[in-house]
């Protein structure tokens, strides 16, 4: 069932996982991920104000534009 998030080092790729089970696009999940780090370890945002961020962010798809990828 795994095996095929399975990266050749023996890890797992837990955003094409994800992708996969929630039907989002691997760049929409890793996007969200990356953001939602840097706002609540760089920019010391609460969860609750990250994810508010993110959500507004997300509404134009910014995975999407080649400078984020």
């Amino acid at each position: 069932m795994f095996d095929k998030f399975r990266n050749p080092n023996g890890t797992y790729d837990g955003a094409k996982a994800m992708a996969a089970w929630t039907g989002l696009s691997y760049e929409e999940v890793t996007w969200t991920a990356k953001r939602l780090k840097q706002l609540m370890h760089e920019d010391g945002k609460t969860k609750q104000e990250a994810i508010g961020i993110v959500k507004e962010e997300a509404k134009s798809k910014p995975w999407l534009d080649s400078k984020n990828k």
